[in-house]
């Protein structure tokens, strides 16, 4: 009752078009309101303010998603609390904010935030997966994984480019890693192509992107597929033979790759 009466308000009044007042509002009655009656639409709300290009607002809306200084730091300082009840269910949260279109909705997901607003999307999202117990649903992962799949292509070709992206690229390398390194089914998906961003793709973007902290991150992607030996095992066979692993892996083609940038350097 009271949280569909709200939605409607604070969507309008978080609008860029509306006065700094008014966003700033919304993000504090979103944050200290919203989240006790409905925690799901409220993050979804608090992840689009994040990404404001007023800094009070954004910084209201980060601390109430509990981001606070946590945007580009690694995956490894999340905490797996599971009585945390200030987190949505991963479920939840991927239904809200990952779904592919906004189209026919007055509110916006994923793919029209800014690109602030997509990184601390991105961050809660991954402290979301890391709080569920169960690892989190396989349509919810397969939804997450393809959203910084679909983002990391547009730096591949460019889409997204320029010093105000670097943090939203750092953040996607950051959580992909993070990502890979919780979930078998998310290996897999990118193993098997499943996903926009290829394998080979991640191997390019592990040494060509433009931050150091992205190519290392993307790296360490790169990394926990290679490692996965249940994805390079054929057949009934437990064990894998080492030259199967190296042609399936891919890991011989990386390694030329990076033979072949380091002949360019000499």
């Amino acid at each position: 009752g009271l949280a569909r009466a709200l939605l409607p308000l604070l969507w309008s009044a978080s609008r860029p078009t509306q006065a700094k007042a008014s966003r700033v509002a919304a993000a504090r009655w979103a944050g200290d309101l919203l989240k006790a009656i409905d925690l799901s639409s409220a993050c979804h709300l608090l992840c689009f303010l994040a990404g404001d290009s007023d800094v009070t607002a954004a910084s209201i809306a980060r601390e109430g998603l509990g981001l606070d200084q946590k945007i580009g730091e690694g995956y490894e300082s999340i905490g797996t609390s599971e009585e945390d009840d200030s987190l949505p269910d991963f479920g939840e949260l991927t239904t809200v904010v990952f779904s592919q279109s906004s189209l026919g909705s007055s509110r916006p997901t994923f793919f029209d935030f800014s690109y602030n607003g997509k990184a601390a999307a991105l961050r809660f999202g991954l402290i979301c997966l890391f709080s569920d117990i169960y690892g989190g649903e396989d349509s919810a992962v397969a939804s997450y994984v393809n959203s910084i799949s679909t983002t990391l292509c547009a730096f591949r070709d460019r889409q997204i480019h320029g010093r105000d992206s670097v943090d939203l690229l750092d953040e996607c390398a950051i959580c992909l890693a993070g990502c890979l390194s919780n979930s078998q089914f998310a290996r897999n998906m990118v193993a098997r192509g499943q996903t926009p961003l290829t394998l080979k793709d991640m191997e390019h973007l592990a040494i060509e992107s433009s931050s150091s902290k992205a190519r290392r991150y993307l790296a360490e992607a790169c990394g926990h597929i290679y490692e996965d030996s249940a994805l390079w095992i054929s057949g009934s066979n437990d064990q894998i033979k080492l030259g199967e692993w190296i042609l399936k892996s891919g890991i011989y083609r990386a390694i030329k790759l990076c033979e072949s940038r380091l002949t360019g350097l000499h």
